[in-house]
């Protein structure tokens, strides 16, 4: 379960291919991601498939894989914290 939240609960991460189809970067640094965790649809393909209608990413509260989405779908925000220092 990601942040406690119902296993069937869908956020947005800061990841999106807005400029380039499959690249996908960060929102808030346009740096490429590093790795990826997608999942695949619920007929089996895999993710992301949604070509240029779907450009941004949220991951599936259950088990995190992520799918790709209209950026004017409803997801709630997975925050980015700073790290800390202990």
């Amino acid at each position: 379960m990601l942040l406690g939240l119902s296993p069937k609960t869908d956020v947005w991460t800061a990841w999106n291919d807005n400029e380039e189809e499959g690249n996908f970067v960060r929102l808030d640094t346009f740096d490429a991601a590093q790795w990826t965790n997608w999942g695949v649809t619920r007929r089996g393909k895999p993710e992301p498939d949604g070509g240029r209608r779907e450009n941004c990413v949220a991951a599936y509260g259950g088990d995190f894989k992520w799918h790709d989405y209209p950026c004017s779908a409803k997801h709630l925000p997975l925050c980015f914290l700073p790290p800390v220092s202990i």
